[in-house]
């Protein structure tokens, strides 16, 4: 219920933010004597969190574009021309950051 005080005080970080370990279950709207659908709330605020209040990622955008022009098609290719075997060894063996 937090979050939706948060809502409905126009704080739409706080919201997002408070609604993110939301699993959806919904069991909170069917109690609700408000008709509030909680989780969807939730994603709204988290939506429009990150459309419009939290700053762009320019990584992201620069992958992207990296995407776009076909860095990394060589990459998919020899990944996708590996065996089913091959590709669990490289899964297990992969350096885990922390």
């Amino acid at each position: 219920m937090q979050y939706i005080a948060y809502a409905k005080r126009n704080d739409l970080a706080k919201c997002a933010h408070e609604s993110f370990d939301c699993v959806n279950c919904c069991i909170c709207s069917s109690r609700c004597p408000a008709n509030i659908s909680h989780p969807l709330v939730g994603l709204l605020a988290r939506r429009l969190t990150g459309k419009y209040i939290q700053p762009a990622a320019e990584h992201n955008t620069q992958k992207v574009n990296d995407i776009a022009k076909g860095v990394y098609d060589k990459s998919i290719e020899d990944i996708m021309a590996k065996s089913i075997d091959s590709m669990k060894e490289l899964y297990n063996s992969r350096e885990i950051e922390a």
